[in-house]
């Protein structure tokens, strides 16, 4: 990549955290979810507390990323929430794990590689 990709890169990374930031600082909280449900439909599987969790990690993670140039905590922030949207979307895999435990099974041995 070249120094002026790199910077491009960065540049639309920092007006993209400064929207989002913007608009989940305003008074239209509808509005910001709203927006982000249509960004990452999977939202709609979350709570609304789990919701808006999303919402706030998500621009944390973009500022922190804008900041140090580095998009993998955008990344974890996206890609750890999806995944949690993605047991809930199914109900089986949501009940399996969300049983408690009933105590310890036993060791587990090392799988072979």
């Amino acid at each position: 990549m070249t120094a002026t990709r790199a910077e491009q890169e960065r540049e639309v990374l920092a007006a993209a955290t400064a929207m989002v930031g913007a608009l989940l600082h305003t008074d239209n909280r509808d509005l910001a979810r709203t927006v982000v449900e249509a960004a990452f439909p999977w939202v709609g599987y979350l709570s609304g507390g789990e919701a808006d969790g999303f919402v706030g990690e998500l621009v944390a993670s973009l500022r922190a990323g804008s900041s140090l140039d580095n998009p993998a905590p955008i990344a974890r922030a996206i890609e750890t929430w999806r995944h949690t949207a993605e047991v809930y979307a199914d109900p089986e895999l949501a009940r399996l794990l969300s049983t408690p435990s009933e105590g310890d099974v036993g060791s587990v041995s090392v799988p072979e590689l």
